[in-house]
């Protein structure tokens, strides 16, 4: 039975989750939580703070003790936003790994969305109704359309409760002035993903992480909703605790039953980003979730060790769906690219739990490289899968060659440069390039500025 440890080192806090796997399922063994404010200095500096540092570095190392004390068989580490953004992060992970042994792995805002949607649909029961999933953080907000247990948009949003407050609230109580000034910045962020979200028309919102926690722990207590269901915040209830939380003093919060003395510090903002979420997004409310990153990240190591998993299988019906996405997108004859691949026609829907998807098509990316390299149609690799695809079909003639990136490959294609072909090798895209020889080699990509991944002129 392996036990794994799941360290989330958040913009606000450090969290640390062990669980054990069992009969294909995650048990928790133990918890623990610490607020160091890494973010503090990087929101307003771009620099990780000593102090910040030799905090966090000081509650890993009490993480690492109980890894030992519990004996775990791995041990996951993950960074968000503020690591994200910090100039001298290098020094920090250097830290980390002298103090621990611990590599840090530093996720994008997506895939930390991707995570979260993976904790919530392997640890609790989601509809088939259109679900958006809401993850306010110190540095980032998080926001995931989910329908039918898929992601079918995620959006990083810079509204973190750490950034906000250092950027905006510089008085106790804050003044009128910087309200206004917190209130307009994040009403243009969400006003940026307003068409995308309202477009899914949402039916269900769920909301993670400790400010949501908070909300809906006031919300109990004061709120004035004739039902009062338990981790349920509504539109009402979320407009009184926003104007009323912003009236008081951190001294004042305190006292309010549900606010931790730490998290009364950014509660004002946090409240100011769930005020307007809900009412630019034309919410109902939201519902609170304990689960979050910590439990995705258990969940896909679980799925990594077993892939009949609840998690595993959801990350291949996942992988699946993304094959045939992209196969559809570039209207592909999916027939004639399997038999290229050396393999017979897939049913329709996702492969039963003995012939799951790609897992039945490993062993692709050497015969690539081999003798199918060197066939004349263009060809992509997704996931896995040999896909030939006619370069009109690619979109030829076209300078913009961005993908988006997935664990399960290439999800969405905005465009291909006429005469390349991909290929997505252990979930890394790459270009395949030829010389003068025949021979084929793969190309790197690099990052642009709006996240996805482009190929390298």
């Amino acid at each position: 039975m392996p036990t794994f440890a799941a360290v989330d080192i958040g913009s606000n806090s450090v969290r640390l989750k062990i669980a054990r796997l069992q009969r294909g399922r995650l048990h928790a063994l133990h918890e623990d939580r610490e607020v160091t404010r890494l973010g503090e200095g990087v929101f307003s500096s771009g620099f990780l703070t000593p102090e910040s540092v030799a905090e966090t570095v000081k509650v890993l190392r009490r993480f690492h003790r109980a890894t030992q004390q519990v004996v775990t068989d791995s041990v996951r580490v993950v960074a968000t936003s503020a690591m994200r953004d910090a100039r001298n992060a290098q020094a920090f992970l250097e830290w980390v790994r002298s103090a621990t042994g611990w590599k840090v792995e530093i996720v994008s805002g997506v895939e930390e969305a991707r995570l979260i949607h993976l904790g919530l649909v392997s640890g609790a029961r989601i509809d088939q109704f259109p679900t958006l999933m809401l993850d306010l953080g110190g540095g980032s907000c998080e926001l995931t359309v989910s329908q039918g247990g898929h992601i079918r948009d995620a959006v990083s949003l810079p509204l973190g409760a750490v950034r906000l407050t250092n950027e905006f609230l510089r008085h106790d109580p804050p003044r009128k002035g910087e309200l206004t000034s917190l209130r307009g910045f994040v009403a243009r962020e969400v006003n940026k993903v307003v068409n995308r979200i309202t477009a899914a028309k949402i039916k269900n919102v769920v909301a993670t992480s400790g400010t949501a926690a908070s909300l809906a722990a006031v919300a109990s207590h004061f709120g004035r909703s004739k039902s009062r269901q338990r981790n349920v915040v509504s539109r009402g209830d979320m407009a009184r605790m926003a104007k009323r939380i912003s009236r008081l003093p951190v001294a004042e919060r305190r006292k309010i039953e549900g606010i931790g003395p730490r998290r009364a510090e950014i509660i004002v903002a946090g409240a100011a980003v769930y005020h307007e979420l809900v009412e630019r997004l034309r919410l109902k409310g939201f519902r609170y979730s304990p689960l979050g990153l910590r439990d995705g990240i258990l969940a896909q190591m679980a799925a990594d060790y077993d892939r009949s998993t609840r998690s595993g299988r959801q990350i291949e019906s996942e992988r699946w769906e993304s094959i045939m996405n992209a196969v559809a997108h570039y209207r592909v004859d999916r027939k004639h690219a399997l038999d290229v691949r050396g393999v017979g026609p897939q049913p329709e829907q996702p492969p039963a739990e003995a012939d799951r998807g790609p897992h039945a098509l490993e062993g692709v990316g050497g015969q690539l490289l081999g003798d199918q390299a060197n066939l004349g149609a263009r060809r992509s690799v997704v996931a896995d899968v040999v896909v030939a695809v006619d370069d009109h079909r690619a979109g030829a003639g076209r300078d913009d060659a961005a993908y988006d990136v997935d664990e399960g490959g290439l999800s969405r294609a905005v465009g291909a440069e006429q005469g390349e072909d991909l290929a997505v090798v252990d979930g890394e895209v790459h270009v395949l390039q030829r010389d003068q020889a025949g021979g084929v080699g793969l190309g790197q990509l690099r990052d642009d500025d709006d996240g996805r991944h482009r190929l390298r002129p």
